[in-house]
C-alpha cells in the first residue's frame, strides 16, 4: 500500500460549490478520467458527499480541500486469501482508514472535521480514495490535513506500519524499485503526433530505453559513467539534480527530464544488472526489516504525540480534551452558516445603504448646482435689461451717452490713417 495526496489548486475558484462537486462527482461518478464507462462502481464507504460539499461550497475556506488515496498491489482476491473472508478485508480496510484520520488528525473528534471515502476497483486493484474540507467545523478556522513538510515523516511510518501489520505488498523493497519512471501522462493526455510535445515524449523514451538496458547490459556502473557519455555524444547534460538528469535534444535544442533509479546520485547500478545482488539485497532487506518497523513505531509515537499537542492547543484549549460539545448533522456548523449569511446580508444591506446616500446626494448637488445656474442667468438677465433700460433714448442721461458715443465714432473715422500709394495710385 502506497499513500498519495494529490496536488490541490491555489485561490478560491469562482465557484467553490462547483468545484466541490466536480471532486466527489468523480469519485462517485461512473465514468474514469477518460470518460470510459467503470467496470466495478464507485461505492461511498464513509462520510457525506452533501455535507462535504456545502462546507466548501459556503464555508470560511470556500473551494479549499485536500484530496488523495491509499492505493493497494492487491486485488479484493488476494486481500481475501490473506485474511480469510470478504467480511475480513472489509473489517481490515475500515481499521486502515480511521488509523488514517488519526494520524491526519491526533487529538480531534470526528465532528471537528469533513471527509468522505470512496472506494475504487475498476483497476482490479483496490483504492480509497479520501477528500477532506481544510475547516475546523467547530471554530471555522483552516484545517490543513496535510502539510509535506511537516507530516511526511509521520504518514510514511504509518504506511510502513500498516503493511507490516496487514502483509500488504511493500513499496519499499529493493525490488519495487524502477529503474526509469514512466510518463504516466502519455496515457492521461494524448498529444498530436506532429507536435513538439509528442517529440520530446519520443526522445525521452528512446533515450532512456538505451540507457535503462545498457545498464542491465553492465555497460555503466554509475551515474557518473551516464552523464560522460552523454556529454561526449550530440547530447549534452544541461542540468543535474539528486534525483534527476536533464538531457538537451540535439534536433528541437530543449531539455527532457530523465528521472528513475538509474538517474539518482549514489544509484547501485548492480541491483539492474545482477539477479544474484538482487536476491541478496532482498535477504538483507527481510533481515532489517524487523528494526526498521520498530524504529518506525517510534518515530510514529513521536510525531503523534507532537502533532496532537499542536492540534488540541490551536482547536481545543479551551478544554484540552477535545470534547467541548457533541453534535450530530452538523448542525453546529449550519448555525455558523446561517450566522455567515445573515453578516453578508447585513454586509450587502450596508453597501446598498451606502449607494444609495451617495445616489442621493449626487442628485441633490445636480440639483442646488441646476439652481445656482438658474439664478445666475436671472441675475445676467436682469442686468442686461438694465443696461437696455438706462440706454433707452426714453433716458435723458442716455441720449447723452448715445450722443457721445455718435462722437467718438466720428472721431475715429477722421482720424483713420490713409493708406500709402505707390506711384501708380495703388494702396501699398
Amino acid at each position: 500500500m502506497i499513500v498519495k495526496f494529490r496536488k490541490g489548486k491555489r485561490g478560491v475558484p469562482k465557484n467553490p460549490l462547483r468545484a466541490a462537486k466536480g471532486a466527489t462527482g468523480y469519485l462517485l461518478g461512473n465514468k474514469d478520467h477518460k470518460g470510459r464507462e467503470r467496470a466495478f462502481k464507485p461505492i461511498l464507504l464513509a462520510g457525506s458527499p452533501d455535507e462535504f460539499e456545502q462546507i466548501v461550497g459556503f464555508g470560511n475556506k470556500p473551494g479549499q480541500y485536500t484530496s488523495g488515496g491509499l492505493y493497494f498491489e492487491e486485488t479484493r482476491a488476494e486481500l481475501i486469501e490473506k485474511h480469510g473472508s470478504n467480511q475480513a478485508v472489509e473489517k481490515v480496510l475500515k481499521d486502515i482508514m480511521e488509523r488514517f484520520e488519526e494520524t491526519l488528525f491526533p487529538g480531534l473528534d470526528k465532528d471537528q472535521y469533513c471527509g468522505v471515502w470512496i472506494l475504487h476497483e475498476d483497476k482490479s486493484n483496490i483504492e480509497l480514495n479520501f477528500i477532506y474540507a481544510k475547516e475546523e467545523l467547530r471554530s471555522g478556522k483552516g484545517l490543513t490535513p496535510y502539510f509535506h513538510g511537516a507530516d511526511l515523516t509521520r504518514v510514511n511510518a504509518f504506511k510502513d506500519i500498516i503493511n507490516d501489520e496487514y502483509r500488504l505488498s511493500d513499496p519499499n523493497t529493493p525490488d519495487k524499485k524502477r529503474a526509469f519512471i514512466p510518463e504516466f501522462f502519455n496515457e492521461y493526455k494524448p498529444v498530436n503526433g506532429a507536435s513538439p510535445e509528442y517529440e520530446r515524449r519520443s526522445f525521452k523514451q528512446a533515450l532512456t530505453e538505451h540507457l535503462v538496458q545498457h545498464v542491465e547490459d553492465g555497460f555503466y556502473n554509475n551515474r557518473d559513467e551516464i552523464i560522460e557519455f552523454l556529454n561526449t555524444t550530440e547530447y549534452k547534460v544541461s542540468r543535474v539534480t539528486k534525483k534527476a538528469i536533464s538531457v538537451i535534444d540535439p534536433e528541437t535544442n530543449k531539455p527532457a527530464r530523465l528521472t528513475g533509479a538509474i538517474f539518482e546520485e549514489g544509484a547501485d547500478y548492480k541491483n539492474f544488472s545482477s539477479e544474484d545482488y538482487r536476491n541478496e539485497l532482498m535477504k538483507r532487506y527481510e533481515e532489517e526489516r524487523l528494526k526498521k518497523i520498530k524504529k518506525q513505531k517510534e518515530k510514529y509515537k513521536e510525531h503523534m504525540k507532537y502533532k496532537k499537542e499542536k492540534l488540541v492547543d490551536k482547536y481545543n484549549k479551551e478544554n484540552g480534551n477535545g470534547t467541548a460539545h457533541q453534535r450530530n448533522d452538523f448542525k453546529l456548523y449550519d448555525e455558523s452558516r446561517s450566522e455567515n449569511d445573515k453578516a453578508r446580508t447585513r454586509e450587502q444591506t450596508s453597501e446598498r445603504r451606502d449607494i444609495e446616500r451617495e445616489e442621493t446626494f449626487r442628485a441633490t448637488s445636480n440639483s442646488l448646482r441646476e439652481q445656482a445656474e438658474r439664478r445666475q442667468d436671472s441675475s445676467i438677465k436682469r442686468f442686461k435689461r438694465n443696461v437696455e433700460q438706462f440706454r433707452s433714448t426714453s433716458n435723458p442721461l442716455g441720449r447723452i451717452i448715445e450722443r457721445v458715443r455718435e462722437i467718438n465714432n466720428s472721431l475715429k473715422i477722421k482720424n483713420k490713417k490713409k493708406s500709402p500709394k505707390n506711384d501708380q495710385g495703388y494702396s501699398m
